[in-house]
């Protein structure tokens, strides 16, 4: 276990791998989720007051109720400009850092001794640097698409639901985000190393074969 790469050395690795204009991307596009996790506010907010402040007026008009309208699609305009500009940055950075590790191995590979090609197959080796450069490239656009937008989305909630609802409620409202916490972390601590050991069984008997008889050649 300590000879396992820490998530922080992990993405230190993965950020020294980008350019200085890559880097400063990662910039943008923090700020592009945090504006979208505001404007992602707007909306329910928007509805709120039409519901409770608008519609149960008497002598309601279209006049009234367009200026809120108005505003609930330039959010979800915005929003949606917002999403495709993330979505470019990210996708440019994950293939500009995929190509980058896949040189970086190569270059590792030509300069390897020629021992390690006589007790490791040559596609075991591909399918390993595969897997992990794919692997690297999912992790990246997994946390820039959908992990980071969604933790930010619900740290802008939680500061609503203070602002608008008694503290009471607010804190039993807010009681969902560490329940369901430990049920996903409990989740991944169960299956912890599964892949990996389906991932073994799943290797052809000829690699096995091969990786046992290099093994008895070298002990004889």
């Amino acid at each position: 276990m300590e000879n396992q790469p820490t998530l922080r050395r992990l993405c230190g690795k993965l950020y020294g791998l980008l350019g200085r204009t890559h880097k400063l991307g990662f910039v943008a596009i923090t700020v592009m989720m945090l504006v979208s996790a505001g404007l992602n506010q707007v909306t329910p907010l928007a509805i709120g007051h039409l519901t409770d402040n608008v519609i149960g007026e008497a002598g309601l008009d279209f006049g009234t109720v367009l200026p809120s309208l108005l505003l609930i699609l330039a959010v979800i305009i915005v929003n949606e400009f917002l999403k495709v500009g993330r979505r470019l940055v990210v996708e440019d950075t994950a293939t500009r850092t995929d190509k980058t590790a896949r040189q970086n191995a190569i270059a590792a590979l030509l300069h390897a001794p020629l021992a390690y090609f006589r007790t490791h197959m040559t596609g075991n080796i591909h399918g390993r640097l595969n897997r992990s450069l794919e692997g690297t490239t999912r992790l990246i656009k997994l946390v820039f698409m959908d992990f980071a937008p969604s933790v930010f989305s619900a740290v802008a909630a939680i500061v609503v639901i203070f602002v608008k609802l008694p503290p009471l409620v607010a804190v039993v409202t807010v009681l969902v985000v560490p329940i369901g916490t430990v049920i996903v972390l409990r989740q991944i601590a169960t299956q912890r190393g599964i892949r990996v050991e389906l991932l073994g069984k799943r290797r052809p008997w000829t690699e096995r074969w091969w990786n046992s008889w290099a093994a008895s050649r070298q002990s004889g």
